[in-house]
């Protein structure tokens, strides 16, 4: 899996983003998952989910932090 180094302490883990269709339109839909590292250990995982091509031009995410 692909990871970006922040300062050889932070790393985003970047899995592949996960494509289906929008419940509402039928539009192609991205849902992404993201975990960042703390010195190699988990420290918050992100989600964010948005359709392509939709009227409303926004996105559903959730951050969680950990110590």
């Amino acid at each position: 899996m692909e990871k970006l180094k922040l300062r050889n302490v932070i790393e985003i883990e970047f899995s592949k983003p996960v494509k289906n269709k929008c419940e509402c339109f039928g539009h192609k839909s991205t849902t992404l998952t993201r975990f960042v590292y703390s010195n190699g250990n988990a420290h918050s995982v992100y989600y964010i989910k948005f359709t392509e091509n939709h009227d409303d031009k926004f996105a559903f995410g959730v951050i969680s932090l950990g110590d």
